[in-house]
């Protein structure tokens, strides 16, 4: 079981503000370093210790994306389920 507090940080090496194609978060939970990368159209990925484990393509907007991957994140770190992609289409998000 992990601990119920993530401390998200923005990841300071990608640009932020209104006119960022991509934010950056990141958080360490125990031994597992998380990242969420989320674009303005709603689109977002979760990397946990770099592999990537969720995408999501259809959220309203960035703040959505971000909230349900952090929901996603909780949910691996406590050994539940991940909920299946339905639709999938490729990434509009550059792979760094």
């Amino acid at each position: 079981m992990t601990s119920d507090k993530f401390d998200w940080k923005t990841n300071t090496s990608l640009a932020t503000g209104k006119g960022a194609t991509t934010q950056g978060f990141f958080a360490t939970v125990g031994p597992n370093k998380l990242e969420i990368d989320v674009a303005p159209w709603g689109e977002g990925h979760l990397k946990v210790n770099g592999r990537q484990i969720a995408h999501i393509d259809d959220a309203k907007d960035r703040r959505q994306a971000f909230r349900e991957l952090d929901k996603i994140a909780r949910r691996y770190l406590a050994g539940q389920p991940l909920k299946s992609d339905s639709k999938k289409k490729p990434s509009m998000i550059p792979r760094r």
